[in-house]
């Protein structure tokens, strides 16, 4: 691993401060639906709705929206054009005092929120991985966790166009993964020996981490346990336990983390939304709706996923072990 300096540290910081910029019009533009963007909230009612799986993860690519993030970014209240002074990430939002300089519209503090914890995601991966390829993926997964996340704590949806990157994004990384691996398992096989193609494009795409193969499990785990939790809760509720956008949030996230690490990040997340949603109901802070108080478990996902994808399952496995040991120790020197 090579280590970056403060200079390039610095770099990435900027480089996420505008990602995080990018990102603030998709969690204004991707939840509605008329033509500037700003409209009515999506519907879901579409034929395609109705047919199982199909809609779910199959349909993705050929039914989002990706075309809403083109055109320029304007006031929300005024549709005024914002200029590039007006669009510094951070910055602009203290320049301007917080209101649009047209119509003096208060603008949402999650903006340049967002903007800032997008930079410091992104100096913390390069700090962490160094000038390494898992800033790929890094980079992908904190861009993405920041739409949703921002999305489902403010309308209870995870955009289709969300899980669409990520399932398109990690099967390219699954893909470059295995025929990499495929050439070093070439490069280091002696020029004498006899090529098993077999054992070398199974070991490539199905068996090494990072894999297609790999990919494929943790997509299936990770979809796969959501969607059994979602009919159990449901059946239990009677009502909908959770929403169809944490089942595919978690499926494309497997393709990243792989079934141990998905399976990990769920666990890791139900401990962090469990625990949040202990003060929502203390406090009253949420909203409720047909006797269920409405909750966002999506960013939990998000939040446990990360760090499953810093730490790694191992880790946080043995971390788990010993907390519950220190805890059971003091348990039993309290009795005892």
């Amino acid at each position: 691993m090579i280590f970056l300096n403060l200079a390039g540290l610095a770099a990435l910081f900027i480089m996420g401060l505008i990602t995080g910029t990018f990102i603030t019009s998709c969690t204004e533009r991707l939840p509605f639906t008329d033509d500037d963007f700003y409209g009515k909230e999506i519907e879901t009612n579409e034929w395609y709705y109705n047919i199982p799986l199909f809609s779910v993860f199959l349909a993705l690519p050929l039914f989002t929206r990706f075309k809403v993030l083109i055109p320029k970014s304007r006031c929300i209240n005024c549709k005024k054009l914002l200029p590039l002074s007006e669009r510094i990430p951070v910055l602009s939002y203290f320049l301007l005092k917080f209101r649009c300089s047209e119509c003096r519209y208060l603008i949402p503090g999650r903006y340049w929120l967002t903007e800032l914890m997008t930079g410091v995601f992104f100096l913390y991966s390069g700090y962490h991985f160094g000038l390494s390829w898992h800033l790929v993926p890094a980079f992908i997964l904190i861009s993405l966790f920041m739409v949703a996340s921002v999305v489902d704590f403010k309308y209870q949806i995870i955009p289709d166009e969300v899980t669409a990157a990520g399932l398109i994004a990690g099967f390219s990384l699954a893909m470059i993964n295995s025929i990499h691996y495929l050439f070093e398992l070439l490069l280091d096989k002696p020029m004498n020996e006899a090529t098993d193609w077999q054992a070398l494009i199974t070991d490539a795409f199905l068996l090494h981490d990072g894999s297609m193969g790999w990919a494929i499990s943790g997509f299936m785990a990770g979809a796969g346990s959501l969607t059994l939790l979602y009919y159990v809760g449901t059946f239990i509720a009677g009502t909908d336990a959770m929403g169809q956008g944490d089942v595919k949030l978690a499926g494309f996230i497997g393709m990243f983390l792989g079934a141990k690490g998905i399976l990990t990040a769920l666990c890791l997340s139900t401990i962090l939304g469990a625990c949040s949603g202990a003060l929502v109901l203390t406090f009253g802070w949420g909203v409720r709706e047909d006797g269920f108080t409405k909750f966002a478990f999506g960013p939990y996902i998000c939040a446990g996923s990360l760090l499953t994808f810093y730490y790694s399952s191992e880790s946080i496995i043995k971390l788990y072990v010993t907390f519950n040991e220190h805890i059971v120790m003091y348990i039993s020197g309290l009795i005892l």
